[in-house]
């Protein structure tokens, strides 16, 4: 009978690409490519090849983790499991630590935080005439930002925890829903651009829309500053290894996890890149000015496609939100059972929900991720430290992915660790990504918060371009680069440095 119902709980490749879909796509392709916009200077081509880069970059390090997933590992426990296989015992428990606390919890918090933007600028647009949430003084929304992120937190957990096969359920209809805006968006984007009747789109004319009039785009095809909205895309990607801590569930795991895992991205980035090629056709990143240009001056349906665009981001961004929420309170547990976590004899009490050490750490961390965000916020008057802290955790996590592709690459001549799915070229292709993966984390670290803030310190229009979503003109403080520099290595140095904290904290109080 345990058989029979083990057998029916696994799900096939369909629901397994579903479950990436799922992680991947929240509020990030329908906002980040104004930065991806106007980091290359609004030239389409530019733009389109930006994108292209990254997803080519992207693909690479998935093929990649399409064989090195399809390793035997002895916990469930995704990256830090593949890590401890391809890298060594310490340098596994050490991602083990990382993933959870600092990638899952982190990013929970950020899309939390999107979330309600997307739902107050719902109501803004209710009750100012169609206005979004950058034209409206920032200082008196910051602290409902943060207030309804805390309320969709506490929901979310309640759920996540107290009634798993509802959230379940609540996941699997919300990845459905987010066809929705995509369509949309594709539509509207080639729609507008094509019927507009003062010009022929941004792709036709090389013009673009500043959400006041139309200006003559970069003659400029690609540069180093195209660079900088790689980031921005790379989170539009981020969560297609969710798959790995879902791995017991699916059948046939050593053929369809990889398998999933590069059959998703290449979805996505179908979806992301049709996305972006109505972006270009109507000649901007920004989807509220997309239905500007599509619908010209009729203010009424404007208005009405605004609050109803809000709200299917905000349902969007809410799909990836309890993804991350239950994958935070269970990789938080099973590294309590695996007793690698300070103090986690003493929440392993059978009495208990089997999530309550989970819970009890999750709390801990959003509390303090909570107070070291809001405080700055509002004290600065800016959303850019949320947006810092997104786009800290992805970059660093980049090097993570390149130090275990690595290790899979030297693995291809030790042949210490078997696999069961071979990817063709797997030496060169592991080799290249490796390197993709850890010049993405350097160039980002290095260039964009180092080599700039030392000879531009006190400018403002590379953070400006890509630390903000929905708030991206207004009434709002803007941080300048040494400002930004601070806060990304005060938040990347935290977030290494605490399963470190972990460690030491745990060999002291076993020597007790």
């Amino acid at each position: 009978m345990n058989v029979k119902k083990e057998t029916a709980a696994k799900v096939g490749l369909g629901s397994a690409i579903i479950t990436i879909f799922s992680g991947v796509i929240g509020i990030g392709i329908f906002f980040k490519n104004d930065s991806v916009f106007k980091n290359n200077d609004f030239n389409a081509v530019a733009t389109l090849i930006t994108w292209i880069i990254s997803i080519f970059f992207v693909l690479c390090i998935a093929l990649s983790f399409g064989q090195i997933v399809s390793c035997k590992t002895n916990d469930n426990l995704g990256l830090g499991s593949w890590a401890e296989q391809y890298n060594g015992k310490k340098f596994g428990h050490y991602v083990k630590i990382l993933q959870p606390f600092c990638y899952y919890v982190t990013l929970s918090l950020v899309l939390m935080l999107f979330s309600s933007e997307a739902i107050i600028n719902m109501f803004i647009c209710l009750k100012n005439g169609g206005k979004v949430v950058g034209e409206i003084n920032f200082k008196y929304q910051s602290l409902a930002i943060f207030g309804c992120a805390l309320s969709l937190v506490i929901i979310f957990t309640l759920i996540n925890y107290l009634w798993e096969k509802f959230s379940t359920k609540f996941d699997y209809f919300l990845t459905w829903a987010k066809f929705l805006p995509i369509f949309l968006v594709i539509i509207f984007g080639i729609i507008g651009g094509i019927t507009n009747s003062s010009h022929q789109g941004g792709l036709w004319t090389n013009q673009y829309w500043d959400g006041d009039s139309w200006q003559n785009s970069s003659p400029v095809i690609f540069s180093i500053k195209s660079l900088f909205a790689i980031p921005g895309i790379l989170f539009a990607f981020e969560g297609y290894l969710i798959i790995g801590n879902v791995t017991n569930r699916i059948d046939k795991p050593e053929k369809n996890v990889p398998l999933s895992v590069i059959v998703g991205i290449i979805l996505i980035a179908v979806f992301y890149l049709l996305i972006t090629i109505g972006c270009i056709t109507s000649g901007t990143g920004n989807v509220y000015q997309l239905i500007n240009i599509l619908f010209g001056n009729d203010t009424k349906i404007n208005n009405i496609m605004n609050i109803f665009f809000s709200f299917l981001l905000f349902v969007c961004v809410l799909g990836i939100a309890n993804s991350m929420t239950i994958c935070s309170l269970k990789s938080i547990q099973a590294i309590i059972d695996q007793k690698i976590l300070f103090k986690s004899q003493k929440l392993l009490k059978k009495e208990k929900n089997p999530l309550f050490g989970g819970l009890i750490y999750y709390i801990i961390l959003m509390v303090f991720l909570f107070v070291v965000t809001l405080i700055p916020s509002l004290l600065l008057n800016t959303d850019q430290f949320f947006c810092c802290l997104g786009d800290s955790i992805i970059i660093s996590f980049y090097l993570i992915y390149g130090l275990i592709v690595l290790g899979a690459f030297f693995n291809e001549f030790t042949h210490k660790v078997k696999v069961s799915a071979r990817i063709k070229f797997f030496k060169f292709l592991s080799f290249l990504s490796a390197i993709i993966a850890i010049f993405i984390f350097g160039f980002c670290s290095i260039y964009q918060y180092v080599y700039f803030p030392c000879i531009e310190p006190n400018s403002m229009e590379e953070l400006k371009n890509n630390w903000s979503l929905f708030i991206s003109e207004g009434q709002i403080t803007y941080l300048v680069n040494w400002q930004g520099a601070i806060t990304y290595w005060s938040m990347t140095l935290f977030l290494f440095a605490l399963p470190c904290l972990n460690g030491l904290l745990t060999k002291k109080w076993q020597q007790k």
